[in-house]
């Protein structure tokens, strides 16, 4: 049996098959794309967070260095201490004083410790450690002075050993006099059976000679811990790894750390050792999105570089993918199932006519020519029913049934008869019963030679034969004889009548009266032009059964042109999640930059607390002294700016008083020339208006503005030097002047304060991300200053714009509204 498919069901697969394959795509390119994107987005958070442990743990490191630089340069209970006991060996000149040193060493855990205890770690030198240590935090566990043979003079706590003059660190710190800044890495540490940093520095005279080593003992566990903790959460896997691939530290974030992906991790560094992120796929273990960033050695000599590496699981990552996954596919039933529904109504639509047309046919083939086919759809289907019903129409009146046939043959108006191969008359009409007097039982059985006129009837018996062996006889004008004996003159012919294997069966012989071959000939011409009228029938419905095959395709063009508007929408969607995501990742700059300023508040203190030691120092000259306020001053603007980070992601009201713009300028001069005269290349030129400027604002703020810009040109022209040229004035906005969300208006009074330097000017795109946070041209730097700037300028209602030229320098221009009533200050 074979298997047939209708129209319908055709029409109704092939749209289901479309759709299918159409929406599948699309659904496909959205789960794919949206793969790759959530990839990249976690690879890129994960480069930033390994930047930022880098960052930071280079400036906790670092600040420890500097405090205890300090502390050990300028301290002048440290100096004097251990130069007390650096004394005590200049009773013995020449001698060996490692001997009675090494003596003590022996004996120190077996009572040595016990013996100095008191004079190690209660005397006020010791005192001021134990403060210092607290100050460090709780990563910092030893703070110990050692003197310049190797010998502990001053400790927090039990040191492993009483001499340390054999030890690397020291002697690289001590230096033979000379001294040096030492950073061991993460060494064993005897005392507490762990792994710590040692910081070691000069503790130095008044001539800047060694006479000791001071050395603090870092925790590297717990130092590292808490700095990695504020950066991740639960689930990752981070660590700092060395490029031979030995691990400094790993996080424990409940996950055990496979030592198959710290191989692969160690790998993927050291295929790209610059910062980069990228996927790590481990046998066994799954894939895992990287992110890399590497610590400067230079500021860690001798331990060189290391690099913070940040692991996260994709399975993870894409554990609530799978639910939008899952959506997406029931997403597409309903698709499939709303197109299955459309399609059936469609086709049903479009094969309505078609069903009308074979009910019809059906009807036609039962015989019921009576029967038309009723459509009314106003297109070509309507027209074809019409030719249709025009043709059966056509087919009833040229189509007989048997009886019907026979009816014709007896009622025609020519004589026919057929003649069996015996020559005997088999069958005969009316017509020929009629002209030949016979009844049509005397003329069945009757030999055919007896109808025929005797001249014509011996050329019938000898052409018998011939006739009946060759199957026809052709036409002639004879003579048929009636049973009266009347003649009658006719035009004979014959056509024999054979079965499948060719045998004779008869002959049909059909005589024409003469007198009616005219009305013959014009029925004749009647029968071919209603065969002509026929065939343009069938050439029309041939043409509308073409034009519905148009409107197939044309239906088919229709479901192109929805795929290529879907495309279009699901672009749109694109474009409206990158702005959501772009104002996320805003949210989350504010909040890092809300971290970093909360960690800057402790060295703050520390500076703040040794700034007003010194300051209270008697011994101290008045020039120190001032230099100490100086840095009180700035320790206390500092901290204000802190604040103002922490409050960089929301507004603020702001107390505003009346304050003359060259005042705050002419004190951000004065503060600025040490630093310009300590560069040696740096003028700054004052043409500050000799009127006062008066506007409403903050004095803090603006002073900081004006800082931070004067700031940015002297560092910007400290390799060649320069010009920076200071100017205010007062002037009226104009409209070419105004910005785009500017608060100043056209016509209005503003004051302008002018800071032009002769550097060595920005591009066009540095000009224009300046004012973005975190953006910074310089190697160091956090990038908030201009964007700190440009808050507190919008927030007194005035502008601040940049004129620059690579080559030509750089000019900031910033305007403030003057204050109402001027005259009445």
């Amino acid at each position: 049996m074979t298997f047939r498919l209708s129209i319908r069901h055709k029409v109704v697969a092939i749209t289901l098959s479309l759709g299918a394959l159409f929406f599948g795509a699309i659904i496909f390119s959205a789960y794919t794309n949206y793969k790759a994107f959530v990839i990249n987005r976690n690879s890129e958070d994960l480069a930033i967070v390994a930047e930022l442990i880098s960052k930071r743990f280079q400036s906790e490191v670092l600040n420890i260095k500097d405090h205890l630089v300090f502390i050990s340069s300028n301290s002048q209970l440290v100096r004097a201490a251990v130069e007390k006991a650096n004394l005590l060996y200049a009773s013995a000149p020449g001698e060996d004083v490692t001997g009675p040193i090494k003596g003590i060493e022996a004996l120190w855990d077996k009572g040595g410790w016990e013996k100095f205890e008191d004079e190690l770690s209660v005397r006020p030198v010791g005192v001021f450690l134990m403060n210092l240590k607290q100050t460090f935090g709780a990563p910092v566990v030893e703070v110990s002075i050692m003197d310049k043979n190797g010998a502990v003079m001053a400790t927090t706590r039990k040191t492993a050993h009483y001499y340390y003059g054999e030890q690397e660190w020291w002697q690289k710190a001590y230096k033979s006099g000379l001294g040096a800044v030492y950073f061991s890495g993460a060494d064993y540490d005897s005392d507490d059976h762990m792994r710590s940093f040692i910081l070691a520095c000069p503790v130095v005279d008044a001539s800047g000679m060694a006479i000791g080593v001071t050395r603090v003992v870092i925790e590297k566990d717990r130092f590292l811990g808490s700095i990695f903790d504020i950066y991740l959460g639960r689930g990752a896997f981070a660590g700092i790894l060395t490029p031979q691939g030995d691990s400094i530290f790993a996080l424990d974030l409940g996950r055990a750390f496979p030592t198959g992906l710290l191989r692969l991790t160690s790998e993927a560094i050291s295929l790209d050792a610059a910062s980069d992120s990228r996927v790590i796929k481990a046998r066994g273990l799954g894939e895992f999105v990287a992110g890399f960033s590497k610590i400067e050695g230079s500021i860690f000599d001798p331990v060189g570089d290391w690099y913070v590496y940040c692991l996260r699981d994709v399975r993870q990552i894409f554990s609530s993918l799978w639910a939008d996954a899952l959506s997406l596919l029931f997403t597409w039933a309903l698709m499939m199932v709303l197109l299955y529904v459309i399609s059936v109504v469609i086709s049903k639509k479009v094969m309505e006519p078609l069903d009308i047309f074979r009910a019809g046919y059906e009807r036609i083939k039962k015989g019921a020519l009576d029967n038309i086919i009723d459509i009314h759809s106003g297109d070509e289907f309507e027209e074809l029913a019409v030719d249709f019903n025009e043709m059966v129409n056509e087919l009833r009146q040229g189509m007989v049934s048997k009886d019907y046939f026979n009816k014709i043959i007896q009622n025609m108006s020519d004589i026919l008869f057929v003649v069996t191969p015996q020559g005997m008359i088999d069958l005969v009409n009316m017509r020929a019963c009629e002209l030949l007097e016979y009844p049509e039982a005397e003329l069945k059985g009757r030999e055919a030679t007896e109808i025929f006129s005797k001249k014509d009837r011996y050329i019938v018996s000898w052409g018998l034969k011939g006739l009946i062996e060759e199957g026809a006889l052709k036409d002639k004008k004879i003579s048929l004889l009636a049973r009266s004996g009347r003649e009658m003159e006719v035009y004979l012919g014959t056509r024999s009548i054979k079965d499948a294997s060719n045998n004779m069966l008869g002959l049909v012989c059909l005589a024409k009266d003469l007198r009616e071959v005219t009305k013959l000939m014009d029925d004749l011409k009647r029968s071919r032009d209603e065969t002509e009228k026929h065939k343009d029938g069938l050439e029309r419905s041939l043409k509308e059964l073409t034009e519905s095959r148009d409107v197939m395709l044309s239906i088919l063009e229709d479901t192109d042109e929805s795929k290529k508007q879907l495309e279009e929408a699901f672009l749109r969607l694109r474009e409206v999640q990158d702005e959501l995501l772009q104002a996320e990742k805003m949210v989350s700059l504010g909040q890092i930059a809300a971290g970093v300023a909360h960690e800057i508040n402790n060295p703050l203190f520390v500076i703040s607390g040794e700034s007003e030691m010194m300051e209270m120092d008697e011994n101290l000259p008045e020039s120190a002294k001032e230099s100490v306020r100086i840095v009180r001053q700035q320790v206390a603007r500092i901290g204000d700016i802190i604040k103002r980070l922490l409050e960089f992601s929301r507004k603020k009201e702001v107390v505003f008083s009346r304050i003359n713009a060259n005042e705050i300028l002419n004190r951000s001069m004065q503060l600025l020339q040490y630093q310009a005269k300590a560069t040696g290349r740096v003028e700054i030129v004052n043409e500050l208006s000799k009127e006062p400027l008066f506007v409403d604002g903050d004095q803090n703020q603006l002073h900081e503005v004006f800082l931070n810009i004067m700031l940015n040109s002297i560092q910007a022209m400290e390799e060649k030097g320069g010009i920076l040229t200071l100017s205010s004035f007062s002037e009226i906005m104009q409209s070419v002047e105004m910005r785009k969300g500017s608060k100043l208006k056209a016509g209005q009074k503003v004051a302008a304060v002018c800071f032009k330097d002769s550097g060595p000017g920005m591009s066009q795109d540095t000009i224009k991300r300046i004012f973005e946070p975190f953006f910074t041209t310089k190697k160091s730097g956090t990038g908030l200053g201009l964007s700190v700037c440009f808050g507190i300028v919008e927030n007194h209602g005035g502008t601040i714009d940049v004129e620059s030229e690579l080559g030509k320098g750089t000019t900031f221009i910033v305007r403030l509204p003057l204050a109402k009533e001027v005259g009445k200050k």
